[in-house]
């Protein structure tokens, strides 16, 4: 069984749970991997990183391997937190095109 502990790397994880639990304070990318890896499904990020450019400003987080379904897709507004871009009446069958693009 899987535990957002192992997606927490070196640190105390007594402490980071104390962080994650403060007012304003958001899931970070290691609860997104968990969360991803979890749910056994890939995820689509879109951020506004800095270090980021046009041609490269999207992340692909594995959820599990040979995932064909498609990716739950996430926005990510740099150091502040993630929000979803999936429209509400999104279709789990791959096929935005009508209701996102």
């Amino acid at each position: 069984m899987l535990s957002l502990e192992d997606f927490v790397p070196d640190g105390d994880f007594q402490q980071y749970l104390y962080e994650m639990g403060r007012d304003g304070v958001y899931a970070d990318h290691n609860v997104v991997v968990a969360l991803a890896v979890m749910l056994s499904r890939d995820m689509l990020i879109v951020t506004s990183s800095p270090q980021s450019d046009t041609d490269n400003c999207i992340v692909w987080i594995e959820g599990v391997r040979g995932f064909s379904g498609s990716p739950l897709l996430l926005g990510r507004y740099w150091e502040n937190h993630y929000q979803s871009l999936q429209p509400i009446d999104a279709r789990d069958d791959g096929n935005y095109s009508e209701t996102c693009l």
